[in-house]
């Protein structure tokens, strides 16, 4: 009975744990998608919310941001390589991120350069099947 009583907490925390993260009544969630590639896998693309950096995406790895209610720019670290994201309560928004290969990219505090693009829920489902693991929160 005690063995019984162990194995149901441990599952409880697992699961609270490993439990699949989405959008709440009082934010949205922004998921950046970074696909399994050879092209640039040693690197790591800096996501950058206008002027701040939020943090950086390896290779083959979903990481994901809550965010109030809002307009945002989320991308590389130049304005020209963000995507405009209107971000509402209870939604979800997902980001296609690339590597943008060259000599000195990767080189930095920021991380290399990457093309970002907003895609939709059933194409984000699929590229999410191809990555490494459960999404994290988007840090360094």
């Amino acid at each position: 009975m005690k063995n019984i009583k162990i194995f149901l907490v441990a599952a409880f925390i697992f699961s609270m744990v490993y439990a699949e993260v989405g959008p709440t009544k009082d934010k949205g969630i922004v998921y950046v998608i970074r696909k399994k590639s050879l092209k640039g896998a040693a690197v790591e693309v800096g996501v950058n919310e206008g002027e701040d950096e939020l943090g950086r995406i390896a290779n083959g790895r979903v990481k994901y941001i809550m965010l109030e209610p809002g307009d945002y720019s989320i991308g590389g670290r130049k304005e020209k390589k963000q995507v405009p994201v209107k971000v509402e309560a209870n939604k979800s928004y997902y980001l296609s991120c690339k590597p943008k290969m060259g000599m000195f990219n990767g080189l930095g505090d920021w991380g290399a350069p990457g093309a970002f693009e907003l895609i939709s829920e059933k194409e984000a489902k699929k590229l999410m099947k191809k990555t490494k693991g459960r999404a994290r929160e988007l840090d360094y």
